[in-house]
């Protein structure tokens, strides 16, 4: 069952990529400790897209909730719960160009947060 995200607290941030789509899932804790779903989304990718790399494919999973969950993330400190430290990758870049760079640049008004996977 969803819930609507209530505001002043943090929001959990699941992504996933595998070879032929991408998903998210938004949740956030309710006043019994217990995590709730507030948003689900997933896509298949285009046929360009498959040629990603697995990590380009999860900054692409995080830029495309990022784009369709704005209204939703930008009030919140969002954990993403990913594999890989996405935020860690998308700002070492040496030279922020190309996809990556167009995302950590629309990525920026965001307050983010990596917590490591731990199982699925």
């Amino acid at each position: 069952m969803l819930i609507p995200p209530k505001r002043g607290r943090p929001l959990k941030l699941y992504i996933s990529a595998s070879e032929n789509s991408i998903g998210s899932l938004l949740a956030q804790d309710n006043d019994d400790k217990k995590e709730q779903a507030v948003y689900y989304l997933s896509r298949i990718l285009t046929a360009t897209e498959w040629k990603y790399s697995p990590i380009e494919k999860l900054c692409l999973a995080l830029y495309f909730t990022a784009t369709k969950l704005r209204h939703y993330m930008l009030p919140s400190t969002v954990h993403i719960i990913a594999k890989t430290d996405l935020i860690k990758y998308m700002l070492t870049r040496s030279i922020i160009r190309g996809r990556i760079g167009k995302w950590t640049m629309a990525l920026a008004e965001f307050t983010f947060r990596y917590v490591p996977q731990l199982a699925v």
